[in-house]
């Protein structure tokens, strides 16, 4: 996997060497996104993953987050912080799970898109893009792949589960 640097809403650089130990589940989105059944769905499906993982042990430890933008031109860590924070709540007396927002570079952005296999295109006001949701394990090896927005969260809870439960 490419271990490109990405800009996460809090300004910090980051990496997918980072998760190095986790699993993580990454998707793609922009914050612009006016699609219900795209961006906005990807980011309520994560946090209904979350909640779903509350039951499993050592989840909260082991399981990570990241949406990774299409647009680093305008997805800047401000707007990625006030994007998070419409998405990043808790449940109540659960413990939270780390979700990163981020942007790569414009530079590196084919590179990433091309290993997700995305297709993106920027058209005016929106940006044309297909959708990428995948497991990663531990070992940075790429454990599950969703190539469309028919994933339910309990596939994706399921998968991380199966990761985190084989050690």
């Amino acid at each position: 996997m490419p271990d490109i640097a990405l800009v996460n809403q809090d300004g910090k650089v980051i990496h997918f060497s980072n998760y190095r130990g986790k699993v993580l589940l990454v998707t793609f989105i922009y914050t612009r996104c006016p699609l219900p059944d795209f961006c906005p769905r990807m980011n309520e499906n994560f946090h209904a993953v979350q909640k779903l993982l509350q039951e499993v042990p050592g989840a909260t430890e082991r399981a990570e987050f990241l949406s990774i933008s299409f647009d680093p031109e305008h997805d800047t860590p401000a707007v990625l912080k006030h994007y998070a924070s419409l998405y990043k709540n808790s449940e109540p007396g659960g413990k939270p799970f780390d979700w990163q927002f981020a942007a790569p570079s414009q530079k590196d952005l084919p590179e990433l898109a091309q290993f997700f296999g995305l297709v993106y295109q920027p058209e005016q006001a929106q940006i044309v893009h297909s959708l990428s949701t995948t497991v990663i394990g531990p070992n940075g090896k790429v454990e599950k792949w969703f190539a469309d927005n028919e994933w339910t969260p309990a596939d994706a809870a399921q998968a991380i589960a199966g990761v985190i439960q084989r050690g």
